[in-house]
């Protein structure tokens, strides 16, 4: 049986700064670009 994975809280500021991006470059862009952030962040951090 697989464990539940504990979701990320984001903050208010950080969730209208997304959408602005999506409505800039697109949501699917917007996604990538957030994750590939996230991935760099998260390496950077170990």
């Amino acid at each position: 049986m697989k464990a539940n994975k504990t979701r990320k809280v984001h903050t208010q500021e950080f969730k209208a700064e997304a959408l602005k991006l999506a409505e800039r470059i697109g949501v699917a862009a917007a996604a990538r670009e957030l994750l590939s952030t996230s991935r760099r962040t998260k390496h950077s951090q170990i």
